[in-house]
């Protein structure tokens, strides 16, 4: 009974995971199901709240099973990268896996980093004024149903719209002789790291790619923090999605109004007594019964409606 118990919490978890380089994203999510499968012999379903490129490294949180409902809350929130930018090198992916269509020598690197160090710092901290981004062509935005990248890989040209992005901070950490540029940016999500590598590039006049990329934060949660773990971790750490989403505000139902819930009712509750737009219907046993949103004082809506324990 109480492995049952215990895979019931686990169906309903979060895992947060430190995505090495050299793996998709995909990857990393097969590998933590076989793992789970191997442990607990359950295959969950298990979702994204945003990839990282093969080349990229850092926070991946992974939602499983009935916890995949609240990927829309996690995907939108904001991101912190650091970034390792190239100046002198050019690929068509804007990133060390492209074609490279135009390579300066060392000695041209050099000198222009000379020259324009103070322009490659204020021309990345300008960022922040920046409301719109043009996506990288290679890239998963859906054109007529199919990848951009599918469409250039078959040789089509495309043309990508703008996109509302919002950059809170874009600074230069620090400048190297070679052309490597370590910059630290928040951003929006949605915002593309590659196309500001790109972008940085036409501002100061130089062929640019993205080195290297590390995602250190999503929302609150920071890579960093104990429960993060290692894809090859001996024990990955589940977190509950009522200790994650700790601050939302939990309303404890009387048991007569449990499968009212389940049927999609709502029970006469006074909302300026809930101090977040999201919040939770939880039974005496502090299961989720609801994910609700406040739509005025008045009124809320279900987002989610869990009908089976």
């Amino acid at each position: 009974m109480k492995k049952s118990y215990y895979h019931n919490d686990l169906l309903t978890s979060i895992l947060f995971l430190n995505k090495p380089k050299g793996i998709t994203s995909h990857d990393a999510i097969k590998k933590v199901r076989e793992r789970i499968k191997e442990k607990f012999s359950i295959d969950p379903k298990i979702g994204h709240t945003g990839t990282l490129d093969k080349f990229a490294e850092g926070l991946l949180i992974l939602l499983i099973d009935k916890a995949t409902v609240f990927s829309e809350y996690f995907l939108k929130k904001d991101k912190v990268y650091i970034a390792e930018i190239q100046i002198g090198k050019e690929t068509d992916t804007i990133d060390p896996e492209g074609n490279i269509l135009q390579e300066w020598s060392q000695e041209q690197i050099k000198t222009f980093i000379e020259k324009n160090k103070e322009q490659i710092i204020t021309e990345t901290h300008n960022f922040i004024y920046q409301t719109e981004q043009i996506p990288p062509e290679y890239s998963a935005i859906k054109i007529e149903g199919k990848r951009a990248s599918d469409w250039i890989r078959e040789g089509k040209t495309i043309t990508l719209t703008p996109k509302k992005i919002q950059i809170y901070q874009s600074e230069v950490i620090q400048i190297f002789p070679d052309g490597r540029i370590i910059a630290k940016f928040h951003v929006s999500s949605g915002t593309y790291i590659r196309s500001i590598a790109r972008d940085l590039g036409k501002k100061i006049h130089a062929p640019t790619c993205l080195n290297q990329l590390q995602r250190i934060s999503i929302g609150e949660w920071s890579l960093f923090e104990p429960y993060v773990c290692k894809i090859d971790s001996p024990n990955y750490v589940f977190s509950s999605i009522l200790d994650i989403l700790k601050n939302w505000d939990k309303l404890i139902v009387p048991k007569e109004w449990e499968q009212a819930i389940k049927n999609g009712k709502k029970p006469p509750i006074d909302l300026n007594l809930v101090q977040n737009d999201d919040f939770f219907f939880l039974n005496k046993k502090n299961k989720i019964l609801a994910w609700a949103k406040k739509v005025d004082q008045q009124n809320f809506m279900y987002k989610k409606v869990f009908t089976t324990d």
